[in-house]
Formats: structure tokens, C-alpha cells, sequence
């Protein structure tokens, strides 16, 4: 178990260094600089199911599909991030822990590892519905070129949450055991249920 989740969160560290960030940032235009491209702007208006990513390369197609996989990936990260931070999603090991009498700190510590867990869990899955919104081009100084990508999901809100608890189910399968099937069933669809509002709410439906 903790081999899987060193794992995972190895996996998540190393997805979320591949992802454009929503900060400013600056790119050449030949010599004159560009300041915060329009795929940047886009990232950061409503609705927030938006993300970009970024890739310089010597060849434009490449550039162009690298920064397009960056920012579906920035995308899933952002996703994860949201629908894992909720307590209502950890509560279940920290009242188990509470309940047999162990110390708050360490129940803390278990809700913490798992809403990880789930974020690791959520972010590696792909998001179909993610929409190419805005695509820039700059040169660089040295003939490289600079792609911005901004996408935005516009896909299935329930398809994607039924996917996000299908890998939460998988998860808990492997953690609290195949036999306890009617905690599991009831976790992933209260999962489903949650991450499907969230993700509705992110893209300003509710």
C-alpha cells in the first residue's frame, strides 16, 4: 500500500511539473517580448474548467501537441484538485480512526493521505471534452517556436465523474478489500454524485 501511494504521488508530482501554471509569464516575438498571451488570459476567465499548457520545440507540430497535452493535463490537475479537497470525501477514515479511539492527529493524517490518494487518482485520468479554446505562436530568439495551448472541458460532466469513481472504486478495492462491496458501492457513487456537482459548479451550470 504504501509502495502504491509513494507511486502515485510520484506520478502526480511529476504531472503537475508537465503543466502550465495560471501565472504570468512572457514569451518572444522575435525580439519583442509578448507579455501574458491570450491563452494565459483565457486560462484564468470563467468558466474555470479552463487550463493551459506551454511547449517550445524546433519543430511546430511538435510544439503545438505538446503544449496541447499540457494543458489537458493542467486541466485533469486542476480538476482533481478541486473535487478531492472536500472533507465530505476523507471523513470516512478519519471517523473510523476517531471512532476506535486512535488520536485525532494521526485520523487527520489518514484524511490527508487519502484525499492525496484521490488526487493522484483523478488527475491521471484523460478528459475527454477538453476543447481547444485558444492556440498562439511565437518565435523565439534562437528560431524556436513557442506554443501556447488554453482548453476547456465541454464534454459530459456525469461521463466524467463516473469515470473519476470508477478509479476511486479501484482504489478503495485495493485498500479496504473486495468483501466490504456495500462500503465501497456506497463511497464511489457518493463520490460520483460529489465530483459531478463540483465539476457542474466549476463550469458555472449551478
Amino acid at each position: 500500500m504504501k509502495k502504491a501511494l509513494s507511486l502515485l504521488t510520484v506520478l502526480f508530482a511529476v504531472l503537475l511539473c508537465a503543466c502550465g501554471s495560471k501565472k504570468d509569464t512572457a514569451s518572444f516575438d522575435g525580439n519583442k517580448m509578448v507579455a501574458n498571451p491570450p491563452a494565459i488570459t483565457k486560462s484564468l476567465e470563467k468558466p474555470a474548467t479552463r487550463a493551459y499548457g506551454t511547449s517550445t520545440q524546433f519543430d511546430l507540430g511538435f510544439a503545438t501537441r505538446s503544449a496541447s497535452a499540457a494543458a489537458r493535463q493542467a486541466l485533469a490537475a486542476q480538476i482533481a484538485q478541486v473535487v478531492s479537497s472536500d472533507n465530505e470525501l476523507n471523513n470516512y477514515s478519519y471517523a473510523q480512526h476517531a471512532s476506535e479511539g486512535k488520536k485525532s492527529a494521526l485520523a487527520k493524517d489518514e484524511e490527508q493521505k487519502n484525499q492525496e490518494m484521490v488526487e493522484a487518482i483523478v488527475a491521471e485520468l484523460p478528459i475527454n471534452g477538453a476543447v481547444v479554446i485558444e492556440n498562439n505562436i511565437y518565435k523565439t530568439k534562437d528560431g524556436q517556436y513557442q506554443v501556447f495551448v488554453c482548453v476547456e472541458f465541454q464534454g459530459d460532466a456525469m461521463k466524467l465523474a463516473s469515470n473519476m469513481a470508477d478509479g476511486y472504486r479501484k482504489y478503495l478495492e485495493q485498500t479496504i478489500g473486495e468483501e466490504k462491496r456495500e462500503e465501497i458501492d456506497k463511497r464511489a457513487n457518493d463520490f460520483r454524485d460529489h465530483s459531478y456537482k463540483r465539476i457542474r459548479e466549476l463550469n458555472g451550470e449551478l
